[in-house]
């Protein structure tokens, strides 16, 4: 298990996972498995860092205003990433880790 007290969840392109720990217990980048996340959470924080790859425009030579393909798919995102972040809450509270509420 991590040591980390509280990780936050984000995407970033190139990265697998948006799950970050911190740099003072040398756990950055994180995995599914060392929060022994059960596999529904894990598939769904695969399709949610899919999704957001597929619909996000930051790295488009012109990027939208929003960041987002379309407004549709942005509310998309915004729904099922509050249902994984209350899910991943929920499974990490049981080793006294918490996840960093950010209002972006």
């Amino acid at each position: 298990m991590i040591k980390t007290p509280e990780i936050r969840m984000f995407p970033s392109h190139g990265r697998r996972w948006p799950l970050w720990g911190d740099v003072e217990h040398d756990e950055l980048c994180l995995k599914p498995s060392d929060l022994d996340l059960s596999d529904e959470l894990t598939l769904n924080l695969r399709a949610l860092h899919d999704f957001w790859e597929r619909h996000d425009t930051g790295l488009w030579t012109t990027p939208t205003a929003t960041g987002w393909d379309t407004n549709e798919n942005m509310r998309v995102w915004e729904l099922a990433e509050a249902e994984a972040r209350r899910q991943l809450v929920d499974e990490v509270a049981q080793y006294g880790i918490t996840v960093e509420h950010r209002d972006d």
